[in-house]
């Protein structure tokens, strides 16, 4: 993830956080100028885990979601924040228009929780029962919530539901979610593919085109092109009707 710096962070060996600095070239010329970071910080920092998933939240914070919780890094310093619910794995993590940090927690049978981490504190609302497997913030400012067995919406801390289709099982989770220039989403779902969801109609499309593999994360970019990333490293991007792999 680059920074509004123009810093690259990224997971560093031994699950630590990576700090890049690059001076001030082109994209393609700071990714050939830095192989080392310019920065390491890890569990000997005060980190709650490997790094996973990275976010710069309005105010420059940087957000770390591990498999331990989350951390935030503000002036250089790893500040490790609590995460009282009971996390498996890396938590699903999205920013709010007004700086305020949503957390989702993963894979646990009970008590499911959404955290938000704003300015007046931390407090917690239901989530899906199956836990939340992803977080997506629309360019409209929803946040949807993916899960194994549905895909919903936040609305003044509630999650409103939607099913998923008839063909997809109760367990096969939403990887990601991305919205593309017409408002649909596209939702890679384990085992099932990517599918195209148009709001207010309730339609529900699996891509023909797109690689058969296991989609894990998925982004829009400014001209509208959507990117895949999948299991073995292979990339597509999408491009009006047209795929290139």
């Amino acid at each position: 993830m680059f920074d509004t710096n123009g810093d690259l962070w990224a997971q560093a060996a031994g699950g630590a956080v990576g700090r890049f600095h690059f001076p001030s070239h082109s994209l393609e010329k700071r990714i050939a100028y830095s192989t080392l970071p310019a920065q390491t910080l890890g569990k000997q920092n005060g980190m709650t885990g490997d790094a996973d998933i990275f976010l710069e939240d309005r105010q420059g914070n940087i957000w770390v979601a591990t498999g331990g919780g989350l951390d935030r890094f503000r002036d250089a310093r790893a500040l490790a924040e609590p995460f009282p619910l009971r996390n498996r794995s890396t938590p699903s993590i999205e920013g709010e228009p007004d700086g305020s940090l949503i957390a989702g927690e993963t894979h646990s049978g009970q008590g499911i929780r959404i955290l938000r981490y704003g300015p007046d504190g931390i407090h917690g609302f239901n989530g899906p029962a199956s836990g939340v497997s992803c977080l997506y913030r629309d360019p409209l400012g929803t946040i949807w919530v993916g899960d194994a067995a549905s895909l919903g919406r936040i609305v003044h801390d509630h999650v409103v539901n939607l099913k998923l289709p008839a063909s997809v099982n109760a367990h096969d989770e939403i990887q990601a979610i991305t919205m593309d220039r017409s408002g649909d989403l596209w939702l890679p779902i384990v085992r099932e593919g990517v599918f195209k969801w148009k709001p207010g109609t309730g339609g529900w499309h699996a891509s023909p085109v797109l690689p058969k593999l296991v989609a894990v994360s998925e982004f829009t970019d400014l001209q509208g092109r959507i990117w895949f990333g999948y299991t073995n490293g292979r990339i597509a991007v999408m491009e009006g009707d047209r795929v290139r792999a």
